[in-house]
């Protein structure tokens, strides 16, 4: 992840737009968010950001 695309994060979380945020806990029971301001949600799917999605499988 980009330290661009990280700092907007934090921002985010910072500011509590987030709190409000749907999450899912895909794998291991962490909410991580599906949607944030000022965030492709591309880049908030792992699975998303591989070249090869069965590789990442």
């Amino acid at each position: 992840m980009s330290l661009p695309l990280t700092r907007t994060l934090v921002t985010e979380a910072l500011s509590g737009s987030l709190d409000k945020a749907e999450s899912a806990s895909p794998v291991f029971k962490i909410e991580v968010p599906v949607a944030c301001p000022n965030v492709d949600a591309k880049a908030l799917d792992p699975r998303a950001t591989w070249s090869d999605p069965k590789a990442y499988d």
